[in-house]
């Protein structure tokens, strides 16, 4: 009885119990729950702020195992470099590259004052959240910044 009340709230081609959906249509609610649940949790969620939608990501799909794992990480904001002192217990790290004695962050790293000749060069945007997005342009800029302000092999 229960399934057959959830059946009469979905859309009208579901609402003849004895009519199977079909597998198109079955992916078509899932994918709509999980845009749901997806979007209530933007405030809490690093990725969801830079990820409006559940749709597949094709510069996520890179050559190696080791670059998507880095897009991840600087996309939900969770680096070795930015975090490892959790995990240690040690002091934060701070930049190499100036004197600022605030810890490193993703937000510092890409607005570095020593390091801005270099943002210009590889032509990362001043909110460096936008080079985040899924523009596969963008992320070869932004993996050969972090290789040349020797960040790279510390994500």
């Amino acid at each position: 009885m229960r399934g057959l009340m959830k059946l009469q709230k979905q859309p009208p081609r579901f609402k003849n119990p004895f009519l199977l959906p079909t597998k198109t249509d079955l992916r078509h609610l899932i994918n709509n729950k999980w845009q749901e649940q997806w979007s209530s949790q933007q405030q809490l969620n690093h990725l969801a702020k830079i990820k409006p939608f559940t749709a597949l990501w094709p510069s996520s799909n890179q050559s190696s195992r080791r670059l998507e794992i880095i897009l991840t990480r600087l996309r939900i904001g969770h680096t070795r470099l930015t975090h490892s002192r959790i995990c240690s217990h040690l002091l934060p790290l701070y930049c190499d590259h100036c004197a600022q004695d605030s810890p490193l962050s993703l937000p510092h790293i890409f607005n570095c004052l020593t390091l801005a000749p270099l943002c210009i060069t590889h032509q990362i945007p001043s909110p460096y959240i936008i080079i985040l997005t899924d523009n596969n342009l963008r992320t070869t800029n932004i993996l050969s910044y972090l290789l040349d302000a020797n960040f790279l092999h510390r994500i």
